[in-house]
């Protein structure tokens, strides 16, 4: 019987697994935690973006604090409601806030910082013998760490000492607000310090006493001492004396040989180019330069306009003369020569007197801060470098880290680019490629213009007309229906389109161009019209709507809502009519249904700002040709070129671009491809991707130009790391002019391909792959693919690696290229023809 008992005790102490409950006792499944240290984000304003992620969970909306900081650095806390909205309180990854809700947008120059700021109280009252609901207990200690975060976010905005050391560290920081000092040990600020020497030099502190080499008492002015520091004349005296400017060094009297003097900055105002000294009374006046001798008779009024005549020795009043300032330390840096990084000023003038200034001292490099530099091609026949990390020239005419451009205006092609319409191209004195080709007046020149046109109006056409001017249709597929338009015009702003438009060799032109009407661009949506879906809530939510459509859905957008670049908000998938309630910005489709449900960020009713997307695009196939101007093809599969029959397309595009697609947004497989200023976004993989045809026999040839491709993948970030800018596969070829490639799930720009491809003037940057390995700007080869790639005049930035060469056999070849250095692999410098 005891044994009984004891058995029965322990099965009655026994805890239960522990499952959280809220006040009405459902279950919610697993403790919540704090898992992130964050409780503050910052945004800089760009002028176009109105949503701002937290990464913190909040319990209110009132636990967030928002506050605006202009160009002059005034703080202005902003209000909840008036100013802004937020979303996904409650939610452990945080949410959005939206700011303005109505007026300008947050500007360039502005910030707008998001801190969680929670009251210091609690409130939750629990009794004896109570109920006890585990959740309350575990938002209680969530709520006091999430205090504990935001009094340590405070701390570290304190003056501290260091562990080990007794001082205060302000870590570069500025400290403000400094009163006057009292005790000798107190602070003081600069305003003090000019005043108190102000009034040193005006005599009216006190009496100042100095003491001179010879250790006799000077009772002088500031003013007077500066003067005649070394009058003493024995050469013996080397305090160092002190100018503010060059300007304030050459008007220095009375010193004498060897006499050290520090100067603060070279331009007034600038901060930097400042260094040491000495006085030689005997080197000539004529080996004046600017920047490592010092004449003090050659006149300059400190301005940057007139420093170039300065440096030159521009009117020296005694040019026969001896007597000036030589530098103590080499002055290979821009800076000492007055060039200051993000001015925007055209420095030609004193790069090339800092240029001569190392070549007369046999310094072979010239050091950059970080920033961007304006300068003409430089005569350099030294061949000196240029050095800095992220340092760069904005027109692409010297190269940070190689020598300079020879002066080669005119180059050919690389081998293996024959197939190309022309054999050269320059770079101008902008810095940007030019070639003699564009793609409209090219593809009308090489292929057969028919000049039937069919008009197709959405808002105003019916597809029951003829298709004429007065009478247009409604559908771009109604108009390829009637198998006769050479010219497709496109009347409407906004068009929409569920089909998969065909053109192969049943379509009786064998040339078809698609273009906007009214010159500006036209946006073909492919999927449902969202006037006529009809939305209603769902059963047992309450901001959740459904909505009956007839094809598949694969993601929802909201054109309302756009980010830094002006693209729409996409909302998160969903597995359950349930998530989607309790998720903001969300969605799901329940296929066997046909129903889609989605809750908007706004939790109002969805109306056409909302975007579904689907299938649908253009496929072209054979030997058939399209020419797209102006045309934005958005959602499904927007543009696809296949060979047929041993045959291939070919695809022109001028202007628009191709967004949200399900896969690519170019899909080329054995065409030809021609693109010229056209835009690729948020597109499920790469951006323009290019293939041999399914035979195997016909590779992809393809030219970009002005190109802007970016986010490709980044609408859910997610799997493989290779959704690209652009890449071209197999044996293919591509040419890639100007451009810009950023912010792509994967290297920007790559080419795994035994093929060739150039890139002129391209610039690449910011890869948001997450592995070190695929977070590149250009790429080429891969195993079994030992490609080549030219970068001429690139540039490349802010990604783990500038320059990236895989496999046996691939060869990457850089030429005045803006980069970090940061390669892999076979990266070689070349010199192009």
């Amino acid at each position: 019987m005891k044994f009984l008992v004891t058995v029965l005790a322990v099965i009655l102490i026994q805890p239960a697994p522990f499952v959280a409950q809220d006040s009405r006792g459902s279950t919610k499944g697993s403790p919540m935690t704090v898992p992130t240290s964050e409780n503050r984000v910052q945004y800089e304003g760009n002028d176009s973006a109105t949503e701002f992620d937290y990464t913190f969970k909040i319990f209110d909306a009132d636990d967030l604090v928002v506050v605006l900081t202009d160009v002059d650095d005034t703080e202005t806390t902003l209000v909840r409601g008036s100013d802004y909205s937020v979303d996904g309180v409650g939610d452990e990854a945080g949410g959005t806030v939206t700011y303005p809700l109505s007026g300008d947008r947050l500007a360039t120059g502005e910030t707008l910082t998001i801190l969680r700021e929670i009251p210091v109280v609690q409130e939750t009252d629990l009794r004896n013998q109570g109920a006890y609901y585990p959740e309350t207990i575990e938002d209680e200690f969530d709520r006091s760490r999430m205090i504990d975060q935001q009094q340590q976010e405070r701390l570290e905005r304190t003056l501290s000492r260091t562990r080990a050391s007794d001082y205060f560290d302000a870590q570069g920081r500025r400290i403000t607000g400094v009163g006057d000092p009292i005790e000798p040990s107190d602070a003081v600020s600069r305003q003090w310090v000019y005043q108190y020497l102000a009034a040193l030099e005006s005599g009216a502190v006190g009496d100042t006493t100095l003491v001179t080499a010879s250790g006799t008492a000077d009772q002088r002015s500031l003013a007077e001492w500066m003067a005649s520091l070394i009058a003493l004349g024995d050469g013996l005296d080397r305090r160092v004396v002190y100018a503010n400017t060059i300007v304030e060094m050459q008007a220095l009297v009375s010193l004498v040989d060897g006499q050290h003097v520090s100067v603060s900055e070279y331009l007034p105002g600038s901060g930097a180019g400042g260094g040491e000294f000495y006085y030689s009374a005997g080197t000539p006046k004529s080996e004046h330069d600017g920047i490592g001798v010092i004449s003090p008779t050659v006149p300059w009024d400190g301005t940057k306009p007139s420093l170039g005549d300065f440096q030159s020795g521009v009117g020296e009043s005694d040019p026969s003369g001896a007597g000036v300032y030589i530098a103590v330390h080499p002055r290979n840096n821009a800076e000492f020569a007055g060039i200051i990084p993000g001015t925007g000023d055209t420095d030609t003038a004193i790069f090339q007197n800092l240029i001569n200034y190392c070549e007369g001292n046999n310094y072979p490099v010239i050091y950059l801060d970080s920033g961007e530099y304006v300068s003409d091609p430089l005569s350099n026949p030294s061949g000196i470098q240029f050095v800095g990390e992220g340092a760069y020239f904005s027109n692409f005419s010297n190269r940070v880290g190689s020598s300079f451009d020879r002066g080669v205006a005119q180059f050919s092609l690389p081998p293996g680019l024959s197939w190309a319409p022309f054999d050269t191209y320059s770079i101008n004195s902008d810095g940007m490629a030019e070639v003699d080709f564009n793609v409209r007046d090219y593809a009308l020149e090489v292929e057969d213009e028919s000049l039937i046109a069919v008009y197709v109006d959405y808002v105003n056409g019916n597809d029951t007309n003829n298709g004429s001017v007065n009478a247009p249709l409604k559908t771009l597929s109604a108009a390829f229906s009637l198998n006769s338009a050479g010219v497709v015009w496109m009347m409407s702003d906004v068009n929409y389109n569920e089909s998969t438009i065909v053109i192969d060799s049943s379509y009786q032109k064998p040339f078809v161009q698609i273009k906007s009407w009214s010159g500006s661009p036209v946006t073909i949506w492919n999927g449902p019209d969202p006037s006529e879906i009809s939305w209603s809530v769902a059963s047992g939510t309450t901001h959740t709507y459904e909505a009956t459509v007839a094809s598949g859905v694969f993601g929802v957008f909201d054109s309302s809502i756009l980010n830094r670049h002006g693209q729409y908000k996409a909302f998160s998938e969903r597995s359950s009519i349930a998530d989607v309630n309790a998720n903001p910005g969300s969605w799901f489709f329940d296929s066997g249904a046909n129903k889609l449900y989605v809750r908007r960020f706004s939790n109002n009713p969805p109306d056409g700002d909302l975007r579904v997307q689907s299938n649908g695009g253009i496929l072209l196939q054979g030997d058939r040709a399209l020419y797209l101007e102006n045309a934005e093809i958005q959602s499904g599969n927007p543009v696809q070129a296949y060979a047929e029959n041993g045959i291939k397309p070919r695809l022109y595009m001028s202007e628009g671009g191709v967004y949200y697609s399900l896969n690519f947004g170019v899909d080329a497989d054995g065409a030809d491809v021609f693109v010229e200023d056209v835009e690729a976004y948020g597109n499920g993989l790469d951006n323009f991707n290019y293939h041999v045809d399914s035979s195997g026999l016909l590779q992809s040839n393809a030219i970009e130009i002005n190109v802007n491709s970016y986010g490709a993948g980044s609408v859910s970030p997610s799997g493989p790391e290779n959704k690209n800018g652009s890449s071209m596969h197999d044996a293919g070829n591509v040419i890639r002019i100007n451009g810009e490639y950023h912010s792509n799930y994967g290297p920007n720009v790559v080419d795994t391909t035994s093929g060739v491809s150039l890139n002129v003037g391209t610039r690449a940057e910011n890869s948001i792959a997450p592995t070190d390995t695929q977070n590149r700007n250009f790429s080429v080869g891969a195993s079994g693919f030992p490609g080549t790639m030219y970068c001429h005049g690139t540039s490349s930035r802010r990604s783990s690696y500038d320059y990236y060469s895989e496999g046996v056999g691939a060869a990457l070849y850089v030429a005045d290229a803006i980069d970090s250095g940061r390669i892999n692999g076979n990266v070689l410098q070349y010199w192009p023809d």
